[in-house]
């Protein structure tokens, strides 16, 4: 049996004060506009753009990360009783104990239409017919969330583990082979296991790390840019440039003064 909470649309932000939380069903969270990084147990930091979206497994801990961030998204809640003949697309979520399935990457227009739709229902007068195309349209959203293949359950963690811990380490040395020593694989083993169980490849995982961190030294500090850059392991100031703008759609000196926090 599937059961439907909530559902809430809404601007997120840092203005907010959210604290660290921990919920008994699942939540499927869906950014509409702007960008939001949260920290998830077992997955480390993820940094949410427009089309993005995470779907958090029932007591899996989470809280937004960062000190400046705002976002329109909407949270769907909902909750299965696996004692039952669960339809699809739920079938393939019951009995499984990953953290959280995140969907990043190519734009899925059919899955924000679906959602539009439904946070549109979600506001209108409740009846019974409003209740029943709103589940609907939930299952419709799931389908298309879930299309990429779920982690293995059989996972020995090793890269969870890895990943907190590069989170703690000095990135102007750390690289794809210091990782793969970490976790006593080689490089080819580790990029399989990244891409299984977390849908990125050990590069992409650093360069994920590198620029939300030269985001935040952008924002909160008066490092020069090439201090910033040395800081994160790259060579030269141009290839941190070339970088932080392919990642991030603009230049560190217009990102600094956008978004800068400090005097």
């Amino acid at each position: 049996m599937i059961r439907f909470l909530l559902h809430s649309y809404g601007e997120f932000s840092s203005a907010m004060a959210m604290k660290p939380s921990v919920w008994p069903h699942f939540d499927l969270l869906f950014i509409h506009s702007g960008r939001m990084e949260m920290r998830i147990e077992g997955r480390g930091r993820v940094s949410l753009g427009e089309g993005e979206g995470v779907l958090l497994f029932p007591h899996t801990a989470f809280a937004p990360y960062g000190q400046q961030y705002r976002a329109k998204a909407s949270v769907q809640h909902f909750s299965l009783d696996e004692d039952s003949v669960l339809p699809a697309p739920f079938d393939v979520l019951a009995g499984r104990s990953e953290a959280a399935i995140i969907r990043q990457g190519p734009r899925n227009l059919q899955l924000e239409a679906d959602i539009e739709r439904a946070m549109t229902l979600a506001v209108a007068e409740p009846s019974p017919m409003l209740s029943l195309m709103r589940e609907a349209l939930l299952t419709l959203i799931l389908g298309e969330f879930l299309t990429k293949p779920l982690p293995d359950p059989s996972s020995d963690r090793r890269v969870a583990t890895l990943m907190k811990w590069a989170e703690a380490q000095s990135l102007e040395s750390l690289n794809v082979h210091r990782l793969a020593e970490k976790v006593h694989l080689t490089p080819s083993g580790l990029r399989r296991r990244f891409i299984n169980e977390v849908q990125l490849t050990p590069s992409q995982f650093l360069l994920n790390l590198k620029m939300n961190e030269a985001s935040r030294l952008l924002r909160e500090t008066s490092l020069p840019v090439k201090e910033i850059a040395r800081r994160l392991g790259y060579g030269s100031s141009v290839a941190f440039h070339a970088a932080f703008r392919k990642g991030k759609g603009e230049t560190p000196s217009s990102y600094r003064k956008g978004h800068r926090t400090v005097g």
